[in-house]
């Protein structure tokens, strides 16, 4: 297991409750994304075409799961299911490109120990070669608690330039590093080319 620079006090962030559905069904995910069959890599179009709210041009890949995390002294509190499961999806709104980080917690206390991600805070993803990119992030992400599943959502949105989406594109991923209020924590890459097929889908 990876050795962490942010020791949390995380013996207050666990709960008991039964496992829930899967939590993206409660997200307004659309239920019949736009297929595009590929031999690799099933792409799902969930917008393309004039964005109501800007007037301009967007386009948005779905959500699909990057990894899942539970710090060790959690381990035990979490069995059957993950402290944190964080899914990507990347998307063009104008002529900037963007990605898109859903970091959802199963237990409703986690802004106490993480707090929040700050605008022009950047993440940091090294690659399976060992070379590394930066992104920035677009807006404060700040926890969104949701009541019913009691769970913690922060929607995490990160501008891409040329060089880090051809490097995102063209090499599987090891690890993003994300610095939040409270500390600095690394997470390992389970799906390691996700970001690689999701670009792909959105040159498209």
């Amino acid at each position: 297991m990876r050795n962490y620079i942010l020791i949390f006090s995380l013996a207050f962030l666990f709960s008991c409750g039964k496992k829930s559905v899967d939590p993206l069904t409660q997200l307004g995910q659309p239920s019949k994304p736009t297929m595009i069959e590929t031999s690799k890599f099933p792409c799902k179009v969930i917008q393309d075409g004039l964005d109501q709210q800007t007037g301009y041009y967007k386009k948005d890949i779905a959500y699909d799961k990057l990894f899942e995390f539970t710090p060790e002294k959690l381990v035990g509190y979490y069995k059957e299911r993950d402290f944190l499961t964080c899914y990507s999806s990347v998307g063009i709104l104008d002529d900037t490109q963007y990605l898109y980080l859903k970091l959802i917690f199963d237990s409703k206390d986690a802004p106490k120990a993480y707090g929040s991600i700050q605008k022009e805070q950047e993440i940091r993803i090294t690659l399976i070669d060992g070379s590394q990119t930066r992104l920035k992030t677009a807006i404060n992400v700040n926890a969104k608690p949701d009541p019913k599943t009691k769970r913690v959502i922060y929607d995490g949105i990160f501008e891409m330039n040329g060089s880090n989406k051809k490097k995102l594109k063209d090499t599987e991923l090891d690890q993003i590093e994300i610095i939040w209020s409270s500390g600095f924590e690394a997470y390992e890459i389970f799906n390691v080319d996700l970001l690689m097929n999701q670009l792909k889908c959105l040159e498209r």
